[in-house]
């Protein structure tokens, strides 16, 4: 057998490493995770498949409208303030006769259409992740009722 000159090892064992020069890992190679097993009685059968898919569904629904209500909330206080500070400003400049009643009263309005826009653009956008959240519950639930229910 040849020796390394180095380590005095043998070079004919294998080593440690692979080709591309990487540790071998002496660690299995992970499994996959066994299916949870449903019940034998149809009936059980479906109700423990419902049970999950609700589940799942809400699950779901509880990330992607929290997700919503924060941007919601973020972008009303934003608004609030903006207008607060634009409010504080046209009454300061009423005060001092740069503007009149009549631009002063037409300008809180202009405040107060934005206003309007914001909240239709919030129930837009709101409507528009219903949508969404719609159709992919019912996209889970076809997938479960085949992958679970009907095998093939």
């Amino acid at each position: 057998m040849a020796k390394d000159k180095m380590t005095g090892a043998d070079k004919t064992r294998s080593s440690n490493k692979t080709q591309s020069g990487k540790p071998k890992s002496d660690k299995p190679k992970s499994t996959p995770r066994p299916k949870k097993e449903l019940p034998t009685d149809p009936t059980e059968r479906v109700d423990k498949v419902v049970a999950d898919a609700f589940k799942s569904i809400a699950a779901s629904g509880r990330r992607r409208f929290k997700d919503r209500f924060e941007a919601a909330k973020s972008d009303i206080a934003n608004l609030k303030n903006t207008i607060e500070a634009d409010i504080k400003r046209l009454g300061a400049e009423r005060l001092r006769g740069r503007i009149s009643e009549e631009e002063f009263a037409e300008l809180v309005g202009d405040k107060m259409r934005l206003i309007e826009m914001a909240a239709l653009t919030q129930a837009g956008v709101t409507m528009a992740e219903l949508e969404k959240f719609r159709k992919a519950a019912l996209d889970l639930i076809v997938k479960i009722v085949f992958d679970k229910l009907i095998p093939i």
